[in-house]
């Protein structure tokens, strides 16, 4: 059996937590947390899901609130069941199968946990330092079965149950000191005897006529016996008819009242009560019909109050109601006139832009006609050959003068080279600037005739709009006044006629709709005053039904039989009471008969007196039997004495008969003690030669647990008490006088090896331990860690701490594990849940 899972809804500090097959493997799985963190509540949660919440005392209890239990998933044979335990006391549990089907206690108990108790659970399976630490329980029956039950070929303590015994039956015949053995006893006895033959073997004698005085002693006081007993009978009977004479009197006054008052034989369960609410709901219902009366009556008030034309107005035909409740005409006219006053608006605006536009368009053609005028004024291109023809002469004049004068020649031919140039440039220039004129002015030329042209365009569409909306004024004219023209001072006149009508009509809606609504709360109330009528007529006939059923004429009648009726059921209650007190007293019913006709024909004080005279005679009689007693006892005392030459006979004879008692107890207890003789030499040999598995399994742990230091663990056949440890060199340790540290890793190695038997014998079941090794030192630490890997690999390891040195040691040693970490009662997130160590 493997935990895949669990659920925490409220446990001690533990509240909504859950843990799920990642977290809980590889095996082992570590759980660390801090002290208070919750992890022996968690160990404390499994135990009791399995066994019930009462085997935990109060750590149950949630303080973090939820409902107290949650649920385990286990995995056995690779089927997993849910194992549910909740509410309070034990808590109750619901096992659901694979196959959704629900189980109970007896599954849980049979097929999950194969009939392990919780005993054998907490010292074994799910252990802290508190159950480790107590060697004792190992010593229980449930426990110690499977210790010496395991490997000797024997039943469950068979060898210690058998030297147990015969060390019970050798005690029970003699003890060197002992009184209760019965060969103790037997000797005792033989002594006692053989003193009182010595006493009786010598005595004189007056016994026949001690015997016949004895007789009539014994005759008398047997007389008077039974005289005192029937006076105690008669005592005993006048005391219960003074206990029962307040009672038969009060029975009395009971029934004489009965006996006055008109029987009623039935009367309706809780009357008074249902005549109460059929009351107050017909008052509720009259007041109600009264309130609607009223309602009523107050709108027909306001409905008269409308006067004759309003009347006439709200009686108008259907078709008129529509129209005036339509809206009519006068909005539709209202409309065409707000529409005529934006076309003639638009009309005015249509020729204010028609007015813009022809301004444009007559400014354009003006700016177009001065282009022209001036491309046409633009002077001819200039000749620019006479510059060149200037400079040529120039140069001719220079050489000229150069022939006669050098220095002269040479200024004239540089200055009409310079004058030729700068003429030239002169020319070349106003040509430039007449292109670039001519060019702006036909560049303006093109975009005034775009512009002309655009502007005519837009004229045109004017010109269309107006028309339209010429054309859509005269519609409107013609709907509105009959004429084709309309103009903008009949607009507010036509308006005005309009809006008077329209508030005609809107009146006229109003009213008839108030008239309509009257009318429908009259109706309305007069329904709803109808059903209340009814109503009340139903209440009254309830009313009257219940009056029948009470046999009353009316209320008030009804209320006195009900009155009546509840004393009279009263007495009846009274009545059987004080007889069931009388039948107590009495004891039977023909005891009560008797005892009926004595109280009714004796008064109080004749029993009173009675009793009295019968205590005294008791009293008298007590004490003549305390003297006939004292008398009667020296006779036989004195016969006693007479009667011993008889005595003495069977005395001796008694006396031979213990002695062959005494021999044949001797004999069987020689045999027992040579038994137990015989099996203490054998368990002897058993310790040398054939100690049980779980031991030889414990021996296997002890090694690496100790570094070494022990290497054998042993007990003496059929005492878990007596737990020893062998040392390599062959010396036994008593586990007494072993230190607290090494005693606790003897006693997990023990459990761990009763856990391996367990599992190979039963099933495989999760070992969990809480902190079961912080008595050990760092090497041993090591060893303890090395064999919990080594039993991970069969069986399923869950690890409590709260110790960091310890779970650096598992992540330094331990190659794979998982780990959960817990704060405060809840899982640490973001844990990873799987780990490889080294």
């Amino acid at each position: 059996m493997r935990l895949v899972g669990l659920y925490i809804d409220g446990y001690g500090i533990l509240h909504d937590f859950s843990l799920a097959e990642k977290d809980l493997f590889p095996s082992p799985c570590i759980i660390y947390g801090l002290n208070e963190a919750g992890k022996s509540t968690l160990l404390s949660f499994i135990r009791a899901v399995l066994f019930g919440f009462k085997s935990e005392e109060n750590v149950h209890v949630p303080v973090r609130g939820g409902r107290t239990g949650g649920h385990l998933l286990l995995e056995d044979g690779g089927e997993v069941y849910r194992v549910e335990r909740c509410g309070r006391g034990n808590g109750r549990v619901a096992v659901e199968l694979p196959d959704g089907r629900r189980a109970g206690e007896e599954l849980l108990r049979g097929r999950i946990l194969r009939g392990m108790g919780p005993v054998l659970f907490k010292n074994v399976f799910a252990f802290g330092m508190d159950e480790l630490r107590r060697l004792e329980d190992l010593a229980g029956d449930e426990v110690s079965v499977h210790i010496y039950g395991a490997g000797t070929g024997t039943g469950p303590q068979r060898l210690a149950g058998a030297a147990a015994e015969l060390e019970r039956r050798t005690g029970d015949l003699f003890k060197p000191r002992g009184k209760t053995p019965v060969i103790n006893r037997i000797l005792i006895e033989l002594e006692s005897l053989d003193r009182k033959i010595r006493e009786l073997e010598q005595q004189p004698a007056r016994y026949f006529s001690l015997r016949d005085e004895l007789g009539e002693l014994e005759q008398e006081r047997n007389r008077i016996r039974a005289l005192l007993t029937d006076r105690q009978k008669r005592l005993r009977r006048l005391d219960s008819l003074l206990k029962a004479r307040a009672p038969w009197n009060e029975l009395q006054g009971c029934l004489a009242a009965g006996r006055g008052r008109e029987p009623i034989e039935y009367f309706p369960e809780d009357g008074l009560e249902r005549l109460g609410r059929l009351e107050a709901r017909r008052e509720e219902k009259q007041a109600e019909v009264v309130s609607l009366v009223r309602r009523a009556a107050a709108i027909e008030e306001k409905l008269a109050s409308v006067t004759v034309e309003e009347k006439i107005l709200a009686l108008a035909s259907p078709a008129d109601r529509q129209q005036a409740s339509d809206g009519g005409s006068p909005a539709e006219s209202l409309e065409m006139v707000d529409q005529a006053a934006r076309e003639l608006e638009d009309l005015r605006h249509n020729r204010s832009l028609q007015q813009v536009h022809r301004q444009k368009q007559a400014e354009l053609g003006a700016r177009r006609r001065r282009a022209e005028e001036l491309l046409q004024a633009l002077p001819g291109t200039p000749n620019r050959l006479w510059p060149v023809l200037a400079a040529a002469l120039l140069g001719c004049l220079g050489l000229g003068v150069l022939a006669v004068h050098t220095v002269l020649g040479l200024l004239v031919l540089g200055g009409s080279v310079s004058l030729g140039a700068l003429l030239y440039g002169m020319l070349s220039g106003q040509a430039k600037e007449r292109l670039g004129r001519e060019e702006a002015l036909r560049n303006e030329l093109r975009d005034l005739e775009k512009n002309l042209a655009a502007v005519e365009e837009e004229l045109a569409r004017l010109e269309e709009e107006y028309a339209a909306g010429a054309a859509r004024l005269r519609r409107l004219a013609l709907a509105l006044t009959g004429r084709d023209t309309l103009t903008g001072e009949e607009i507010p006149r036509l308006r005005r006629a309009l809006l008077a009508e329209q508030e005609k009509r809107r009146r006229q809606c109003e009213l008839i709709a108030r008239v309509e609504r009257l009318t429908d709360d009259i109706k309305r109330l007069r329904e709803s005053e109808k059903s209340a009528r009814e109503n009340l007529a139903a209440i009254e006939s309830g009313i009257q039904e219940l009056l029948t059923l009470g046999g009353a004429a009316d209320a008030e009648e009804f209320r006195r039989r009900a009155a009546a009726y509840r004393e009279q059921q009263s007495l009846a209650r009274k009545i059987e009471m004080l007889d069931r007190q009388l039948l107590n007293i009495a004891g039977s019913p023909a005891e009560l008969e008797a005892m009926r006709a004595e109280l009714t024909g004796v008064a109080r004080e004749e029993h009173e007196a009675e009793a009295g005279e019968i205590k005294s005679s008791m009293v008298e009689m007590e004490q003549e039997l305390v003297r006939l007693g004292d008398e009667i006892a020296a006779k036989k005392q004195e016969m006693r004495e007479l009667e011993n030459g008889e005595e003495l006979a069977r005395a001796r004879q008694q006396r031979d008969m213990l002695r062959e008692s005494l021999a044949a107890r001797a004999r069987e207890w020689q045999t027992a003690a040579l038994c137990a003789a015989l099996l203490e030499t054998a368990r002897e040999k058993h310790e040398r030669e054939r100690q049980p598995a779980v031991l030889a399994r414990a021996s296997r742990f002890i090694g690496p647990m100790t570094e070494g230091r022990y290497t054998r663990t042993l007990a003496p056949a059929g005492a878990a008490t007596g737990l020893e440890v062998e040392e390599p060199g062959g010396r036994r340790v008593p586990a007494r006088q072993l230190s607290r540290g090494a005693a606790g890793q003897l006693y997990l190695a023990v459990r761990l090896a009763l856990a391996g038997h367990f599992s190979e014998v039963t099933a495989p079941m999760p070992i969990i331990l809480d902190d079961i090794m912080v008595d050990s030192d760092a090497g041993r630490l090591r060893g303890g860690l090395e064999v919990l890997d080594e039993l991970s690999r069969e069986h399923q390891v869950i690890f409590f701490t709260c110790h960091e040195h310890i779970l650096e040691a598992v992540r330094k040693q331990l190659a794979r594990f998982s780990l959960v970490m817990i704060k405060d009662g809840d899982k640490v997130a973001g844990q990873a849940n799987n780990f490889h160590g080294r």
